[in-house]
Formats: structure tokens, C-alpha cells, sequence
């Protein structure tokens, strides 16, 4: 554990964080959340309320305590109490980064010894027929270090090409809707998957009016 918590130290958590959030399934919302809260962690405040954060922040009380809710309800924060002292901790957030940092630094890795790497980049230029962009190419690497398969971008991009959308945002709205409907599959407990099906009507929706905006 002392190891674990060296390296947190090491790295630059909130870099991380905003590298990974959208893998994560964090909006910006609770993105500024989380950096507001480590702000105060920092200088020294325990206990941070949605009333606390509110006096920093231009987020209503209500919808900050919204958040708070879902990062607990996630396990991402926690309120812990050591020697009759409450304090906040993003701990287990911290936790959560570093292990998928490892993870991508060591996919990278494994990405220098594998040749055809390179194929899934040729294959979507070849099936748009133009050259794709620098940050398009940076959304690729993403999905596949978020544990992405080659099969499933190929399987994604097939799909926005038969609706003649050759749009890597479309794509990752794809491939954002087969990993909630694999999650919700998962829950597979009646009533206990409310949000899953919120945020797989969410992005149904995303891709409705994408589709509009492209007649």
C-alpha cells in the first residue's frame, strides 16, 4: 500500500483525470467537481459539503449534491472518520486512475512489440477514403487503450458507414452504447438498472440528432 500510495503521489492525478474521464463515463460537470474538491483537500479542509463546494463553484447547491451522491454511490469518494475526525478523500478515485494509467502505459508497451498496430488506423482511412486527422487518431488510440478490440471499432465504424456517417464521433457514441447495454446486461437485476437505461437513452438520442444534423 505504501508503494501504491507513493506512486499517487508521483503522478499528476488531475492530468490523468482529464485524460481518462470520458472513458470513465464522467461529464464535465463532475469533472470540475472532483478537481474542486481536490483543490480544498489540498489546502487542508476535511469535510466538504455540496455547500462548501457551492461558494467556489458556479454549479447550483442541489445539482453539486447531485454529484456527490453518484461519485459515493460509485465508491470514486468516500467520507471517512479517523480518530473522531470526518474528512472527504478522493482516495479511491486516485486509486482507480492509477491502475488504468498503469494500464495504458503498459498497453502502450505491448503496442511497440505488435507490428500491425498500425492496421486499424489504415483500415478506418480506407473505409472513410481520406486521411484521418491527428485527433482522430488520438480518439483511436483511446478506445483501444480503454480495452476496446479491433473487432468492435471495425463493427462500430460499419455501422455509422451504413448510415453514411463518417464520423469518428459518431463512433465513439457507438461504441459508448454497446459498453452501457454490456453493462446493463450485466446488472440483470429488474429496477436496479435505472441509470444504465437513462444513459443508453442518452446517447440514442445524441445519435438521433446527429443524424438529423446530417440530412
Amino acid at each position: 500500500m505504501t508503494n501504491m500510495n507513493t506512486m499517487v503521489e508521483a503522478v499528476d492525478i488531475r492530468y490523468v483525470l482529464l485524460e481518462q474521464y470520458k472513458a470513465l463515463g464522467f461529464n464535465e460537470k463532475q469533472v470540475a467537481v472532483v478537481l474542486m474538491l481536490d483543490h480544498l483537500i489540498k489546502q487542508k479542509n476535511q469535510l466538504i459539503t455540496a455547500e462548501h463546494l457551492s461558494l467556489k463553484m458556479s454549479l447550483p447547491t442541489e445539482e453539486i449534491d447531485q454529484i456527490l451522491v453518484h461519485l459515493l454511490s460509485k465508491k470514486l469518494i468516500e467520507y471517512r472518520t479517523e480518530q473522531g475526525v470526518t474528512f472527504t478523500t478522493l482516495e479511491p478515485l486516485k486509486q482507480l486512475l492509477l491502475q488504468n494509467f498503469q494500464q495504458q502505459i503498459i498497453r502502450q508497451t505491448q503496442d511497440i512489440q505488435v507490428p500491425d498496430i498500425g492496421n486499424i488506423y489504415q483500415w478506418i482511412e480506407k473505409q472513410f477514403m481520406r486521411t484521418l486527422s491527428p485527433i482522430e487518431v488520438s480518439s483511436i488510440r483511446d478506445w483501444l487503450n480503454f480495452g476496446y478490440s479491433e473487432v468492435m471499432i471495425q463493427e462500430a465504424v460499419k455501422q455509422a458507414i451504413t448510415k453514411h456517417q463518417y464520423s469518428i464521433r459518431i463512433i465513439d457514441k457507438i461504441l459508448q452504447k454497446q459498453t452501457t447495454k454490456t453493462n446493463l446486461h450485466q446488472e440483470g437485476i429488474p429496477g436496479k438498472n435505472t441509470d444504465v437505461r437513462k444513459q443508453i437513452d442518452l446517447i440514442n438520442q445524441q445519435m438521433q440528432d446527429e443524424d438529423n444534423r446530417n440530412k
